[in-house]
C-alpha cells in the first residue's frame, strides 16, 4: 500500500540555484580531448546491435575492514583509493602519451534537503584530470613497488582535497546546470556519434547501505540483506567504462565494471578486474 502522504519527488532543479556562481572560484574543467585517453570513438550501428559487458568484484567482510582501516590511516576515502588503482591499471595498460579524464557522481541531497528515504535522483558529479605527466610516473615506476603505492596514494589525497572543494562550493559552478533547459538530448547525444569521448571512466561509490534503520531491526528481523549489486549499462556517449561500488553492512564490498561493448578491448576490461581483484585482496590493510 501507497501512503497517502507520500509526495512527488521534488525536482533537483526546483530546490537548488543550479545556475548560481562563483566568480572568485578559478576551477575549470578542461574538456580538451586530444591529450586524454578514452577508447573508440563513439558509435551505435544499431539500437538492435547494442551490447553491454559487465564484470563483478566481491571484496569479503574481513579485507574490507582491513582495506578502511587503512584508508584511514592514509586520511584518504575508498573511493580515491579506488581512484588510484584504476589510474595506475590504465597508466601500464593503454598507449602511453596521453592523461585521463573520471567523472565522480555525489549526492546532493545535503543542499537540496530531501530525506533519505525519498526516491530521487539528487546528485552532481566531479570532474578529476590525471594529467600526462602523472601517468608517465606511474607508467614508470615499478610495478607493485612503494614508489607505485606512494603514487596511488597521491591520487587518493588529491581526489580527496577536489572533493572536499567540490562539496564546499555546491551547487555553485555545478558540472550538470548545463544540463537544465530546453535542450533535445536525443539529437544532441546523435551528434555526437562518431567524435572522441571527454571522459575515461566513471567511478560511483553509493557506499553503506543498510536495510532496516536501527541495528536491532537488522538484528531481529528474519529477513538478511547479504549482498547489492550495482551496476550501469555501457555507456554510448559517456565514458568508456563505469565502476560501480557497494556494500552493506556487516557484508560485502561489491564492485561492477560495465562498458559498450567495442568502446575498448574486452582484454582490458578482463584484465583489470583482476587487477583490482588482486590488489584489494592482498593489499591496503596488512601492514597499515
Amino acid at each position: 500500500m501507497v501512503p497517502r502522504d507520500l509526495r512527488c519527488p521534488i525536482l533537483l532543479e526546483d530546490a537548488v540555484d543550479l545556475l548560481a556562481k562563483d566568480e572568485d572560484d578559478k576551477h575549470q574543467i578542461n574538456y580538451d580531448t586530444t591529450a586524454l585517453w578514452s577508447g573508440e570513438k563513439m558509435f551505435l550501428p544499431s539500437p538492435e546491435e547494442y551490447e553491454s559487458g559487465l564484470r563483478l568484484i566481491t571484496i569479503p567482510p574481513h579485507r574490507l575492514k582491513m582495506i578502511l582501516s587503512f584508508t584511514k590511516s592514509k586520511q584518504i576515502s575508498l573511493t580515491g583509493l579506488l581512484h588510484g588503482l584504476v589510474v595506475t591499471y590504465l597508466s601500464r595498460a593503454v598507449t602511453p602519451g596521453y592523461g585521463f579524464r573520471a567523472v565522480t557522481p555525489y549526492s546532493m541531497r545535503h543542499v537540496s534537503k530531501v530525506t533519505d528515504n525519498e526516491i530521487c535522483n539528487h546528485a552532481s558529479a566531479l570532474v578529476n584530470d590525471f594529467s600526462k605527466q602523472l601517468v608517465t610516473a606511474i607508467h614508470n615506476s615499478q610495478q607493485d613497488s612503494e614508489e607505485e603505492t606512494q603514487l596511488i596514494i597521491e591520487v587518493a589525497q588529491n581526489f580527496h582535497l577536489n572533493i572536499n572543494a567540490e562539496l564546499k562550493r555546491t551547487p555553485k559552478n555545478n558540472v550538470w546546470a548545463g544540463m537544465f533547459g530546453d535542450i533535445d538530448w536525443y539529437e544532441q547525444a546523435k551528434s555526437q556519434l562518431g567524435k572522441k569521448r571527454a571522459l575515461t571512466y566513471e567511478l560511483s561509490n553509493v557506499g553503506s547501505q543498510k536495510m532496516f534503520e536501527t541495528p536491532e531491526l537488522q538484528v531481529n528481523s528474519l529477513l538478511k540483506l547479504e549482498k547489492v549489486l550495482l551496476s550501469q549499462c555501457g555507456s554510448v556517449t559517456g565514458p568508456v567504462l563505469s565502476v560501480n561500488c557497494l556494500s552493506t553492512h556487516g557484508g560485502p564490498l561489491t564492485i561492477t565494471l560495465a562498458w559498450q561493448k567495442g568502446a575498448c578491448e574486452e582484454q582490458l576490461i578482463n584484465n583489470m578486474t583482476a587487477y583490482l581483484r588482486r590488489r584489494l585482496m592482498e593489499e591496503f590493510g596488512n601492514d597499515a
